[in-house]
């Protein structure tokens, strides 16, 4: 049975970079890999629904990002959900292990990623849009857009 990765273990896996932007541009690189890989699946079980759950998670991620307030509790249970859709739980567990060492980093960025709060909630919004609209391209276009606001910060804040 597979074990849980903790905090403690991802911050040890981040720990080689002075504040571990290294480690997390990798793992942002790798998410983004993830996403895209799955966008067919993503795609296809969403095609034709008006998925509830995911659409609050959206709106509260907007909503949030227009009080300049984080939303990464949003964002974890999007992204859980999303990969929940397809039904690959190792996939789940491997994006949530990810998501420990974005926790571990993210805070010493706090500042820049406030800048890129409103742009990576719409794009989550985008996502859904097109898994739900079957538009497998549209699909591919927002989870690069997903990403392009953190990549920015990551890039510009070099270990």
């Amino acid at each position: 049975m597979p074990t849980a990765t903790t905090s403690t273990e991802a911050a040890s896996w981040a720990a080689p970079a002075t504040d571990g932007t290294a480690a997390l541009r990798e793992v942002v690189a790798l998410r983004r890999y993830l996403d895209l890989g799955m966008s067919s699946a993503v795609v296809n079980a969403l095609k034709g629904t008006k998925d509830e759950e995911l659409t609050q998670l959206v709106e509260a991620m907007v909503a949030k990002a227009a009080r300049r307030e984080g939303f990464q509790a949003e964002d974890i249970a999007f992204h859980s959900a999303l990969i929940g859709r397809i039904g690959n739980e190792t996939a789940k567990q491997i994006v949530s292990a990810m998501w420990l060492v974005h926790q571990t980093v993210i805070p010493n960025l706090q500042a820049k990623v406030d800048d890129g709060l409103e742009a990576t909630a719409l794009a989550h919004g985008h996502m859904l849009d097109a898994a739900q609209a079957g538009d497998a391209e549209a699909y591919h276009t927002a989870v690069i857009e997903h990403y392009r606001p953190l990549e920015l910060i990551l890039e510009a804040h070099a270990d």
